[in-house]
């Protein structure tokens, strides 16, 4: 089934803007056994050389990371409209870009194998929850300028480090706790169904014009980046984004609000204000997301180690 879901999106792939249009580069391998993350940054450094006069922005223990790398990320990050806002997201990237560098370098000595039918079912768990089709999740990789190998290997590290850093055991107490904490929230209730839209520098709407979108189809023809971002929890929204939106009526979008990315509007499609389940409905949701928890204090601690104990060397902020 997951062979199946990923042959689909690669041959949509190749109809969308970011996605994989090359053959993969032929590596050599032994028959049988699944790529280590040290052989697949190998490999990525043979099908994407850094371009002749990339200049190196850091290093990492010696390994450059280049300023071309830090753009590509930028521009994930859903757009650069604002311009005053960009070099603070530059110095945010290339941070989590080194601390990136420092995990595939702890990942390579471990010899970790993943397997390549872990990687291809955990792509299909993750496309079928967040996106729901293949479509839909060849989309997501067009509108962040991914390629199907960059998420695959973005998808092993995870697994390693779920397997390398994971493995605490959660009590029934601390899931019970958690469940309060959660249930008690009244907000935790609302789920809302959302779309945005980051508008273009040069969208030449005015404020009049922008605050007056009568219906989702005037929203999809707004200029900039396109977003559906599906069924979100309102815990998950940042106060002052939430009670814009929450100010909405279902079906219909917000004032044009000024975000770290730039100017945009959201479409709320549906609300829905849900009573909490009981505990054994969710506790397997409880105790993913305590798993969760706990391998990103692992993950920060370990981080702190690495920083500690390597070498991180920033360039020039005058060749940079």
């Amino acid at each position: 089934m997951a062979h199946t879901f990923l042959i689909a999106v690669l041959g949509l792939g190749l109809t969308l803007s970011g996605c994989d249009t090359q053959p993969p580069a032929k590596v050599p391998r032994e028959a049988g056994r699944a790529l280590r993350p040290a052989e697949v940054k190998r490999m990525a450094a043979v099908v994407q050389p850094a371009p002749i006069g990339d200049p190196i922005v850091a290093w990492v223990n010696d390994e450059p990371i280049h300023a071309s790398s830090v753009e590509a990320h930028v521009q994930r990050t859903r757009g650069a409209a604002n311009p005053a806002l960009v070099d603070g997201r530059r110095e945010h990237v290339l941070q989590r870009l080194i601390d990136e560098r420092l995990i595939e370098q702890w990942l390579s000595k471990q010899e970790l194998e993943v397997p390549e039918g872990e990687i291809d079912a955990a792509i299909e768990r993750k496309a079928r929850t967040i996106f729901g089709d293949a479509p839909a999740f060849a989309e997501y990789l067009a509108q962040r300028r991914m390629t199907l190998s960059e998420y695959r290997a973005q998808t092993r590290g995870e697994l390693a480090q779920a397997r390398l850093l994971g493995g605490a055991e959660v009590s029934m107490d601390a899931l019970r706790d958690l469940y309060r904490e959660v249930a008690n929230r009244p907000a935790s209730r609302i789920r809302l169904n959302l779309s945005s839209v980051l508008l273009s520098a040069d969208h030449g709407l005015s404020e009049a014009q922008l605050r007056h979108i009568e219906d989702e189809s005037a929203f999809r023809e707004l200029p900039g980046r396109q977003v559906a971002l599906g069924w979100v929890e309102r815990d998950s929204l940042g106060e002052s984004l939430a009670r814009a939106i929450l100010a909405v009526t279902p079906p219909g979008g917000t004032a044009p609000l000024q975000t770290p990315a730039g100017t945009e509007i959201y479409w709320v499609h549906e609300l829905r204000d849900e009573p909490t389940p009981h505990f054994v409905e969710v506790e397997p949701t409880l105790r993913r997301r305590a798993e969760d928890i706990s391998i990103g204090q692992a993950r920060a601690d370990l981080l702190r180690q690495l920083r500690a104990s390597g070498s991180v060397r920033l360039a020039d902020p005058a060749t940079r």
